[in-house]
Order: structure tokens, then sequence, then C-alpha cells
């Protein structure tokens, strides 16, 4: 009975003093500080944003010497990669047409590259060189070439016109005869004439002159 009563009694005081403070609260509010009063929060300075920059190249020169994902920690050796050759230069194929001809009802032509010591190639409509020039069409004395949309047009070649033949004059033998003889006697009648007159001169020479006191 006694612990009964204290129980009660003590929860009693405990209820008063809460009704209490409860009281005191609302008729006492606590007072907010002076404006004034409250010293303003401490300010950090904040610098102004830098650009980002890489460090320099010497700073990363371990990792290159030494890099971390290969087993034995050496860098791999540069493989030289070759260039491929440039493809060679296509020559263009010209030909010359040397004639056409119908053989079974179909159009031939007979060309000829210009390349020395060419053969003659038979080529009929429809069909294709070599040097994968098709043959077109022959329309007269020309015919049409084509290749990978380029086209080519030959014309027939014409033979070169022979010179007319000139005749040689004729030499009359027997005049020949006659002024090859008058020449030679001229010539001996000359040296004659020289060598009388040589004589003459030297006989001259040779004669004593006749002196008068």
């Amino acid at each position: 009975m006694a612990i009964r009563t204290f129980w009660i009694l003590f929860w009693l005081v405990v209820a008063i003093v809460a009704t209490v403070v409860l009281i005191a609260q609302l008729w006492f509010p606590p007072q907010l500080p002076a404006i004034g009063q409250v010293a303003p929060p401490a300010t950090e300075a904040i610098l102004p944003l830098q650009p980002f920059r890489l460090p320099a190249e010497a700073h990363y020169q371990q990792v290159v010497t030494r890099p971390l994902f290969i087993a034995d920690r050496r860098p791999e050796q540069a493989v030289k990669i070759e260039e491929p050759p440039p493809p060679p230069v296509e020559v263009e194929q010209k030909f010359d047409l040397i004639g056409v001809v119908i053989i079974a009802g179909r159009a031939t032509a007979l060309l000829r590259t210009r390349a020395p010591g060419s053969r003659v190639l038979r080529v009929r409509q429809g069909e294709t060189t070599e040097g994968g020039w098709q043959l077109r069409s022959v329309v007269g004395n020309k015919v049409v070439l084509d290749k990978a949309g380029k086209t080519q047009e030959v014309d027939l070649v014409r033979p070169l016109a022979v010179p007319p033949r000139v005749d040689k004059p004729k030499v009359d033998k027997a005049s020949h005869g006659k002024t090859d003889r008058s020449r030679k006697t001229g010539q001996m009648r000359n040296w004659a004439r020289a060598r009388v007159q040589r004589a003459a001169r030297m006989n001259n020479e040779s004669r004593p002159q006749n002196s008068f006191e």
C-alpha cells in the first residue's frame, strides 16, 4: 500500500513540475539576440577559377619508359608500316585503223597500236581488245572504241601518196664519146704547147750573149 502511494505521489510531482515549466515557457519566451550583437560569420577568400593545364611531358616520362600494362615493363617497339607503292600510271592506248573487212556478215576492224613492233589485231564489232577497248561501231572508214566511258574514234589510215617516177635524161653514147675525145685532145694540145714554150725558154737562157766593145 505504501509503495503504491509512493508512485502515485511521484508521478503527481512530475506532472506538476512539467506544468510549471510549460507555463514559464509560455509566459517568458526566450529572447533572440540583437542584430548588431550577432557576429558575422567568418568568410574565406575564394580564389578565381584557374584554367586546367596538363603537366609537362617530362612528368609522364616514367609512364612511357616503364608502362604499367606490359608484363616486362618495357615499351613496345614501333612497327614500321610500309606504304604501298603507287599504282602504275596507265598509258592510254592509241590505235591506227588499217582496214575494215566484212567476215561472216560482221564488220571486222584491222587495228594496230602505235607501240613499236605491234601486230595487227582483228577485232569484230562488239569484241574487246587486250587493253579493254571495245569495238562499239563501224561507220564507213571510221570505228568507235569505248572503254569505261571513254570514247576513241579512229579514222582509216590513208596510204602515203607515191611520188611520180622521174625518168633520167637519156645520154647519147656517141656524142658523149665524142665529147670525151675532144676534151682529151684539147688537154693534149695544151700540154704539148706548154712543153714547146718551156723548151724555147730554156734554149734562150742557154745561148751566149754578144758583147760590143
